[in-house]
């Protein structure tokens, strides 16, 4: 009898299930991008590449890029909103935590800070705080913009959709 139970739980399934496969590395990595490889239509980090131009610099062994990403995206991180800054005026740029850095697509070969910048200004201001103030918050964006030139100041972009959390 015990005999019959055993051959019957290990046929109908009952055995020990398979192992899963390990983890795959290129997938914990998959914000990250090689700017031969951008396609119009692909996704990135969730996000649909949604017009890419990449640009031979003759002054420059690297490519620049602007590429436009369409799709929300929930991130935490800094905000400061600049008050007569030679380089930014009264910009109000956005710095992306490490809990959130693999949420936006990355060029392998971007150097810079996560950072960028409000295409909707006023809203921001409206939302985060006037000139002068800074702190941390969780906020909604869309349209993430790259704009890539190496050897230089050049930031990207992204609309404010709503801020969930301000500190």
């Amino acid at each position: 009898m015990v005999l019959t139970l055993v051959i019957t739980l290990t046929a109908t399934g009952c055995s020990k299930p398979p192992e899963s496969p390990a983890p795959n590395k290129d997938a914990e990595l998959s914000n990250i991008f090689k700017v031969e490889k951008i396609k119009v239509g692909q996704k990135i980090a969730g996000l649909e590449v949604t017009s890419a131009s990449v640009d031979s610099l003759e002054w420059s062994e690297e490519p620049g890029l602007v590429a436009e990403f369409k799709g929300q995206v929930t991130l935490g991180g800094t905000y400061t909103h600049f008050e007569n800054s030679p380089l930014l005026d009264h910009e109000i740029i956005f710095e992306v935590d490490e809990a959130s850095v693999h949420k936006l697509p990355r060029l392998n070969i971007d150097k810079r800070d996560n950072v960028f910048v409000f295409t909707n200004h006023d809203r921001a201001e409206d939302e985060l705080g006037p000139k002068g103030s800074s702190g941390g918050a969780t906020i909604v964006v869309d349209n993430f913009n790259i704009y890539y030139v190496p050897n230089s100041d050049s930031l990207n972009y992204a609309e404010l959709v709503q801020v969930m959390e301000k500190e």
